[in-house]
Parts: structure tokens; C-alpha cells; sequence
């Protein structure tokens, strides 16, 4: 019993690490069939091209070879999640690489679809699934464009199941071939048309398997309609409140006073909205710390580059209207699944962790303790200070909060000496808090300098540290779970420093990595 318990262990904290291996080992594939057959086939040009005599046959075919290996090779890369989310810029524009020699080979693979060597089946096949092809690629394009996420990767995923399929039909041509002693034309007929059609069902059965959901719900508890958004709905802004520096709230009302949207903790909801030419869709967290019915409440931070926050930052007025849909999210909780979460969180990262925060705490019956890491760039920056204050204290024997600022609001600010605003944590002498942003965590070895507000509160200043984490959380084991989320640089920095304090990657998620 004890070796099967080390298996299932073992294979729960690398089945992360085994996909990596199998994509990999795609790549790996994608080489050799270049190398092994495409270099081949080039390098016997007489002998391959003794089954296209004509001239412009034997075009075609190079240009479909050539540019369907360069979109192969290439397009493998995409499919890796490192790649796609620490160099966006890179997935981007080798994404153009792919679209252009993707393009150019599925035309090549119509014109050599007129002039095959395996019988009717292939020409009928083969005119069929490059116009196919054609498509997939047009749509794929046409879905990024309108930042269409999950409508790109299905047209893609599409995609490159006719172009693997390629090499399952190669190893088909073979078996048949040698193993059951066909010809080379009865080979090729059944190889082609069989290994794109089974590709195709799989494509759309892994799409079918994998699509995001939005299920209806509604009814109603205690008084309050319980619904989702699972069609796109309008929605009108009743409230536009700034909190910090390029950080506004936008509360939206819902169709009835009474209505509250379901939101699992952790999950997002969609909102679309056109910004200049194309339609944009972002996903943002809702904010309802306070049990508020009738409105749906998001906390969006302006980014320069970014172009939904910045419609709603400079366009959106009280009175206007966006489509919303949700919820939708891959992250998963259940009640008392483990001892304790750490939350580390930085800026407006907060908001998810907040749903988090609020779904276990407002259990009676969920037992697990929670340990806020909140990292912003100055006190001033901090949001939902209120409610996480009012939280800690009212759950102080489960939530226990650690604020971290890298600066002072007011340069030469003596923290020594309290200041006279609202932004003042007052906290009882055991408790503790922290924030910082993006800026707080370019360095996770810098020492953390505790500095002292006023009497009754001990403020954090400088990084979230692995001394921080050591002092203030739990100690790694299997019933611990860690949540991040803020900036890329501030979750890739923080899910490499918990690993290397011992905290399993498996049970470590990021929301905007994991989630990707």
C-alpha cells in the first residue's frame, strides 16, 4: 500500500512535468520527420518527384514541402505555455511565420491534390481537406484579430491536426506497405484519406472536450435569484469610482435588484467591448466582498499598452453599456481540501484571491487557513484595505494578513509617525499586513525592513522574501495550497521562490499562467 501511496504521490506532483515530456517529444517527432523524410525526399529529388513528371507538378510539390515543413517546425513552438506566456512577442510573431508558410502550403497541397499517385480517393481527400486547410488558417487569423482566444485556439488546434496527421499517414504508408505486402498506390489511397479523417474527429472531439462552458443557472435562495451570463449581456455602468493611481472601480447593474451572478472563487467573467477597429474580450475577476445583490463590480488597472483597460479607463461613462459573459475559470476549490492556502498577491491581482478569500471564509463548515501575502507599491495603492482589514480581524484565528509596500506614498514620509488618513491599517499588535506591485518583487532575496506605523501596527516594506514566507506561512506540505496572482514577472519570480522553499508545483497555481 505504502509503494502504490509513493506512485500516486509521485505522479501528482510531476503530471505537470510528464505533459511537458509528451509535448516535447512532439517537437521531437516534428524534427525527425523533417530530418528523416522531408531532407530525404529533397535530397532525392529524381527518384520523388519520378511520380510528378511535369514541371509545374513537381513546383507545387516543392513549394507544398518546403513551407509545410517550415509551418510544422514552427508551429510546434506554439503549442508550448512557457514560450507563449514569458515571450508573448516571440509566440506572436512566429505565429506569423506559421500563418504565412501554412497558407502557402495549403494551396501547394491543393495543386499537388490534382495530381496524385494514389487513386481517386486521394484526389477527392485531398482537394476536400486543403480547402480545409485553407480555411483553418484564415479563421485562426480572423480569430486573433478580434482577440478571440478560445475561437483561435480551436481553428488552430484544427489546424495542426491535418498537419500531424501527415506523420500518423506516413507510418500507415509503411505498415501497409511492407507489413501487409500492398502496393504503393492502394497504400497511399487508404493512408490519406483515413489519417485526415481520423485527425479531424479527434480535433473536434478534444475541441468538444475542452471548449469553455457557461452554464445556465437560475434560481432562487434566501431571497436572491441566482444566475450566470452565459450568452453575452448588456449591462450598464451605474458607477465609476477611482481607488489609486490608474486603478478605477466600474459597478455594472444586473436586471434585478435581487440578482446576484454565481462567480466560483477564482473565476473570471468576460467582458467585449470594440476598441478602435476590432472587438477586444478580457477576462476580469468581480469584486463582492460586501454581499452586494443587483450589480457586478470589477476593479481594472490602466495599462499603457493595454487596450480594454484603457477603453474603460477613457471611454466608458456611467450610462454606457458592455457586453458581459461568465463565469468561466479552470481553478477548482472545494471546501477543507487542505490545511492552509497561501495567497500571495500583487496590485490588482488581488481581486480573484479576494473571491477566494471570501468563499472560504464565509463557509462555517470550511476549516482552511488562509495567509495573505498582498504586495503593492505604496500604502496609497493598496484596494479593498477596508474589507481585508474588517476580514482579519473578524476571522483573526484563520486569515492572517501580511501588507508589503517597496516605497512610501510621499518621498521623506517618516513611518515612524502615523499618518491622518483612511489609509492607516490599524491592526492589533499580533497582526500583521503587507503589499507591494510589480516594482516589489524584481527582487525576492532583498531583506524584508519591518517598519513601524504607529504603535498598534507593524508594517512590512521592501519584497515578499522566502524569509517572509518562512516567518509568517506554513510550513510546505501536501495540505498546502499556493495561489498567485498579479503581474507575469511578479508570478513566474513567486512560483520559482515557492518551489524552492518546498512548496509543491503541482499544488501551486497562478491565475493568468495556470489558466492561461
Amino acid at each position: 500500500m505504502s509503494t502504490i501511496k509513493s506512485i500516486k504521490n509521485f505522479c501528482e506532483d510531476h503530471w505537470r512535468f510528464g505533459w511537458e515530456i509528451c509535448k516535447w517529444l512532439l517537437f521531437a517527432a516534428t524534427i525527425f520527420f523533417i530530418i528523416g523524410y522531408v531532407g530525404i525526399v529533397l535530397f532525392y529529388l529524381g527518384q520523388f518527384f519520378s511520380n510528378y513528371p511535369k514541371l509545374h507538378q513537381q513546383i507545387v510539390m516543392y513549394i507544398h514541402i518546403s513551407t509545410g515543413s517550415v509551418m510544422i517546425l514552427f508551429g510546434s513552438l506554439q503549442f508550448f505555455p512557457p514560450i507563449r506566456q514569458r515571450w508573448p512577442t516571440f509566440h506572436r510573431m512566429n505565429g506569423y511565420i506559421v500563418y504565412v508558410a501554412g497558407f502557402i502550403s495549403g494551396i501547394g497541397a491543393f495543386g499537388a491534390s490534382l495530381y496524385p499517385h494514389g487513386g481517386e480517393p486521394v484526389v477527392l481527400s485531398g482537394i476536400i481537406v486543403s480547402l480545409y486547410w485553407i480555411l483553418t488558417i484564415i479563421m485562426g487569423y480572423v480569430r486573433i484579430i478580434y482577440k478571440d482566444i478560445e475561437g483561435h485556439r480551436e481553428w488552430m488546434i484544427r489546424f495542426f491536426s491535418l498537419a500531424y496527421a501527415i506523420l500518423i499517414m506516413r507510418i500507415v504508408v509503411i505498415v501497409t506497405q511492407y507489413g501487409l505486402g500492398w502496393d504503393l498506390k492502394a497504400s497511399i489511397g487508404a493512408a490519406i484519406p483515413a489519417t485526415w479523417l481520423f485527425f479531424i474527429i479527434c480535433a473536434e472531439f478534444y475541441i468538444s472536450n475542452t471548449r469553455i462552458t457557461f452554464k445556465t443557472l437560475d434560481h432562487v435562495v434566501n431571497g436572491e435569484m441566482l444566475t450566470s451570463l452565459p450568452s453575452w449581456t448588456k449591462l450598464k455602468l451605474i458607477s465609476k469610482t477611482q481607488h489609486a493611481d490608474q486603478v478605477c472601480s466600474f459597478v455594472f447593474e444586473l436586471a434585478h435588484p435581487s440578482m446576484r451572478v454565481c462567480v466560483p472563487p477564482g473565476h473570471h467573467m468576460l467582458l467585449k467591448a470594440k476598441t478602435s477597429m476590432f472587438t477586444t474580450i478580457r477576462p476580469y475577476s468581480p469584486v463582492n466582498m460586501n454581499n452586494k445583490t443587483g450589480v457586478l463590480e470589477f476593479i481594472v488597472k490602466k495599462y499603457n499598452n493595454g487596450k480594454m483597460s484603457s477603453f474603460m479607463h477613457d471611454c466608458l461613462s456611467v450610462g454606457d453599456e458592455m457586453e458581459i459573459k461568465g463565469p468561466i475559470g479552470e481553478f477548482d476549490y472545494k471546501a477543507n481540501s487542505y490545511k492552509h492556502i497561501i495567497l500571495l498577491a500583487g496590485g490588482t491581482g488581488i481581486t480573484p484571491i479576494a473571491n477566494v478569500i471570501t468563499s472560504v471564509l464565509n463557509n462555517p463548515y470550511d476549516n482552511t487557513c488562509l495567509y495573505l501575502f498582498f504586495a503593492n507599491r505604496t500604502d496609497i495603492d493598496v484596494i479593498l484595505y477596508q474589507e481585508l482589514k474588517s476580514l482579519a480581524k473578524l476571522h483573526s484565528d484563520r486569515f492572517k494578513l501580511i501588507l508589503v509596500i517597496s516605497r512610501p506614498a510621499v518621498d521623506g514620509l517618516d513611518y515612524n509617525v502615523a499618518k491622518p488618513n483612511d489609509s492607516v491599517i490599524h491592526l492589533s499588535p499580533t497582526e500583521t499586513t503587507c503589499c507591494t506591485s510589480s516594482a516589489a518583487v524584481t527582487d525576492i532575496n532583498k531583506q524584508v525592513v519591518n517598519v513601524n506605523l504607529n504603535t498598534d501596527l507593524e508594517f512590512k516594506r521592501g519584497r515578499i522574501t522566502k524569509d517572509l514566507i518562512k516567518e509568517h506561512g506554513p510550513t510546505p506540505s501536501r495540505d498546502t495550497l499556493v495561489l498567485v496572482c498579479g503581474p507575469h514577472q511578479m508570478c513566474f519570480k513567486m512560483m520559482g521562490m515557492m518551489s524552492s522553499l518546498g512548496y509543491s508545483k503541482s499544488r501551486t497555481f497562478a491565475f493568468g499562467v495556470s489558466d492561461h
